[in-house]
């Protein structure tokens, strides 16, 4: 029985072998020229989308102000927390409302979080630090 010079290739070395004698086949993006506006353009859903997210957005920033407004008390003084973080809020709207967003929705992120962690907590049966002890 005649012994091959090669030895014999095992299933990887059989599909490199396959892949190797293939042909290149051209990029499904590659066989038409691209459209000189359609880079600059977003598709449909995706504008779609993003008119409603900054919308929601938006919503939830005036809400959130809204809310702010509603919590202080009737007599605060300037120096009042509760007073200076809606005076910082009004502030903020006016000079750049696109960071309020920002940081509205990054608010929000954060508050989820805590919730989530509190009800993961309470189901876990491990007990509530007091909100003395998260302060200090």
């Amino acid at each position: 029985m005649p012994e091959s010079s090669s030895p014999k290739r095992g299933p990887l070395g059989e599909l490199v072998a396959y892949v190797a004698r293939q042909k290149p086949t051209p990029v499904l993006g590659a066989m038409a020229p691209p459209r000189p506006d359609a880079a600059d353009r977003p598709a449909p859903e995706a504008r779609t989308l993003h008119f409603f997210k900054r919308t929601w957005s938006r919503l939830s920033a005036d809400q959130r102000l809204a809310q702010s407004r509603a919590c202080l008390p009737d007599n605060a003084g300037p120096l009042n927390s509760q007073h200076l973080v809606h005076r910082s809020l009004t502030l903020m709207r006016e000079l750049s409302p696109e960071y309020l967003q920002h940081f509205v929705g990054y608010i929000d992120a954060l508050q989820w979080l805590e919730q989530s962690n509190e009800a993961a907590e309470q189901a876990a049966g491990t007990p509530r630090r007091s909100a003395a002890l998260r302060r200090g």
